[in-house]
């Protein structure tokens, strides 16, 4: 999904060709669905470094705006009964967290700016809005909506 030059990691028409079928699903209302595939993407991204304004920062800057619309599909979803099991859509949130939280964890070891921005939480709102547990909560950051559980370590 990105080819690494020896000097940058730059994205691949493979990796446009990915967001293209993740937009298409939380197009279609199936949102949950999407974040399986932006799990995959940013796992892939683990074991590279960027800088901060070159190939692979805009990519993950189209990404992260991507996350945000399949996050607002979901809870459209959700919120619509089209969701499915609860549990099921859970587990997709919490793959999605745990990825983002392992590439939050990489970047901060190399030193570099976390492509997903969850640093700056402005607002919590709950994600599964009807029977809301205290770990169904999408921090809304200033560039998009992430999912994490709330936890003071976040702020």
């Amino acid at each position: 999904m990105l080819y690494f030059d020896g000097v940058e990691p730059t994205p691949t028409s493979g990796l446009y060709d990915i967001l293209a079928h993740a937009r298409a699903l939380y197009g279609a209302g199936m949102g949950l669905t999407s974040f399986g595939v932006f799990a995959t993407i940013i796992r892939t991204s683990l074991g590279l470094r960027w800088t901060p304004f070159g190939p692979a920062a805009d990519a993950f800057a189209v990404i992260d705006g991507d996350i945000c619309q399949a996050i607002q599909s979901s809870k459209e979803e959700i919120d619509s009964g089209r969701g499915g099991d609860l549990e099921i859509a859970r587990a997709k949130v919490a793959d999605l967290r745990a990825a983002l939280k392992e590439s939050s964890d990489v970047v901060s070891r190399w030193g570099g700016d976390f492509p997903f921005d969850r640093r700056r939480l402005e607002i919590l709102t709950p994600l599964f809005t009807s029977r809301a547990r205290s770990d169904d909560y999408v921090c809304i950051t200033r560039r998009c909506h992430l999912l994490f559980p709330f936890s003071p370590s976040y702020e």
